[in-house]
């Protein structure tokens, strides 16, 4: 099928799409990934390994195309693909992916072809004993021609991605693929589904054959005809958005082109007579693909003097379609619950904080994309924050002293507070007054004795009883929230002691505003 020099050249295309995969590999795999001291959880986003499956269908071109509808109707001319993708993300929003697929691509026409074939060398036409020469007449009458060709694709595509704080977002692809068919094209003529009429005439004699017996009308021959073709290399491109549907999987759709800028269609010398004749005095029509087709569709226009356009007597597949699939992270963590996050956060700090159970505890809490994060701002290193300014340190840590110089407790079942110095309160009112970029949260606590939901009431109303204290100063009420929790929930290991007693307290939290 192919000269040494197509070989050659195969050959040498082959070993570059090799040797640039191989090189990205070791690239990626040799990044050093800078140690942190702390252990971060990391978002799909930040996955630099991703699995990509993709189903895609649209329309392609065909070699029915470029034809005049008088001679030839296009029905249908489509491809679908399967892929699957390896993807190493080389930057947070740059990637490159290596991967094979399988794809198919089926084409109809109706041929309803008037032409002849001049000088015809017809070796099984035996009228006198010998081969002839003669101008072959054929016609073809509704006459349906079914192609197939599956074939091998091997896509080399970089990736750039874009997200949204949501998780979802857009993504590019530009790339390369090799189109390498792997069962030869199959051309069917479906019995019952048109014919074939030929008769001869000879110009020297003049005579008009029609009575041999491989002349006049028949249903085309129904065996497959089959060619093999040549691969190529086609540019792709797509474009998409990206659905996070877990932490684990993102759903993708989008659209897709590509254009093989080679010639697939088989070299002159491999191809065979649009119509062929056969030892047993038959006609065959061959399939288009495997024929000169294109080349004597042009000499019947210009023979004709036809305003017919002539057709290019080559196949440069194009594609365009729609293209789903879905994204998948090897290694991501499980997502955490609000729970568990808060739980982990809250048992990590109580255990560096060796006076939780004597102090209050100070710290800044925000809610981001409805994860709940929480950021220790105690006396020992709120100073180092960056995001305050001087003046905010200074009123910050006139409300740590002010709360850090009591504690307040209840006795049993009861929402009384018991405050050792409430010299405190009018402090932490005055600063707040005077600095609006802070507010306070009040929250309720309970020992483990009643039932949950007893205890959280219990536990909020202890928290508005202290902030009932701070109203009574002049502060606004709706700078200071309040919140109950049980010995059952997370929150409750701030309070690292197993007296029940000093369970019945409240905790103090700052939240920085602005």
């Amino acid at each position: 099928m192919f000269n040494r020099k197509s070989k050659m050249k195969m050959k040498t295309k082959i070993t570059v799409i090799l040797a640039t995969v191989l090189c990205c590999a070791l690239m990626g795999y040799s990044q050093d990934e800078p140690k942190e001291k702390t252990k971060k959880e990391k978002s799909p986003k930040d996955f630099t390994h991703k699995i990509l499956i993709y189903g895609s269908t649209g329309y392609a071109n065909s070699i029915y195309d470029g034809i005049n509808k008088s001679y030839l109707y296009k029905n249908y001319s489509i491809s679908s693909a399967l892929e699957l993708r390896y993807a190493f993300f080389f930057a947070p929003k740059w990637g490159i992916s290596l991967g094979a697929g399988v794809s198919k691509f089926a084409a109809k026409g109706t041929l309803n072809i008037d032409d002849v074939i001049p000088h015809y060398n017809d070796p099984g036409f035996d009228f006198y004993g010998e081969g002839r020469f003669y101008d072959l007449r054929y016609k073809t009458n509704n006459l349906v021609e079914k192609q197939q060709v599956w074939a091998l694709e091997i896509p080399l595509q970089f990736h750039f991605e874009h997200r949204a704080r949501t998780g979802h977002g857009i993504t590019v692809g530009l790339g390369a693929k090799g189109y390498l068919p792997i069962i030869s094209a199959q051309s069917k003529f479906p019995q019952g589904k048109g014919t074939l009429t030929t008769s001869g005439w000879e110009e020297f004699t003049h005579t008009l054959y029609t009575d041999a017996p491989h002349f006049g009308e028949r249903d085309a021959r129904l065996t497959p005809a089959t060619v093999k073709l040549k691969p190529s290399v086609d540019l792709i491109a797509d474009l998409g958005g990206i659905f996070s549907v877990s932490p684990k999987c993102d759903l993708y759709l989008g659209v897709y082109g590509s254009y093989g800028f080679m010639n697939v269609l088989p070299n002159a010398e491999d191809q065979k007579d649009f119509i062929s004749s056969e030892p047993n005095n038959a006609f065959t029509v061959n399939s288009l693909l495997a024929s000169n087709f294109l080349n004597e569709y042009n000499q019947y226009v210009e023979r004709k003097n036809l305003d017919w356009k002539k057709t290019g007597e080559e196949w440069k597949r194009w594609q365009v379609g729609v293209k789903i699939g879905v994204h998948l992270f090897p290694g991501a963590p499980k997502k955490k619950t609000m729970r568990e996050t808060k739980k982990e956060f809250y048992r990590s700090f109580s255990g560096r904080n060796q006076n939780a159970d004597k102090a209050p505890v100070v710290i800044k809490d925000t809610v981001v994309n409805a994860t709940y994060y929480v950021y220790n701002v105690s006396p020992d290193n709120f100073t180092k924050d960056t995001n305050l300014t001087s003046l905010e340190k200074e009123n910050l840590a006139k409300i740590i002293n002010a709360l850090g110089s009591t504690k307040i407790l209840f006795d049993l079942s009861s929402d009384v507070p018991k405050i050792e110095n409430k010299d405190f309160i009018p402090a932490v009112a005055k600063v707040l007054k005077d600095d609006p970029s802070f507010n306070l949260k009040i929250e309720g606590y309970t020992c483990d004795l009643g039932s949950d939901t007893y205890n959280r009431n219990l536990a909020t109303r202890r928290a508005g009883a202290v902030k009932e204290l701070f109203v009574q100063q002049g502060v606004d009420p709706s700078r200071i929230q309040i919140a109950g929790y049980t010995a059952n929930d997370p929150e409750s290991k701030l309070l690292k002691n197993d007296d029940r007693e000093k369970h019945r307290s409240v905790i103090f939290k700052v939240i920085k505003t602005k």
